[in-house]
């Protein structure tokens, strides 16, 4: 049970993270600005995602062989 909410959490914060990203992206490109900044906004809410999900991926991968998991503090 513990195992499933976790991955439930996960995947609805993942979700409204992109849906967030997604949005602001949209807002700003629709916006009348100039094409300088909406690059930059774009490289930031790209880089931000890969380093969100490359952090989510390695924290999957070393769950699974965490030799601490079952200490209780």
């Amino acid at each position: 049970m513990h195992q499933v909410t976790i991955g439930t959490g996960l995947f609805i914060f993942t979700l409204g993270f992109a849906a967030l990203l997604s949005w602001s992206a949209y807002e700003i490109f629709i916006s009348e600005m100039h094409i300088a900044p909406k690059v930059a906004l774009f490289l930031l809410f790209t880089g931000l995602l890969i380093i969100f999900c490359t952090v989510l991926i390695n924290r999957i991968k070393i769950k699974k062989s965490d030799p601490y998991k079952d200490v209780e503090l």
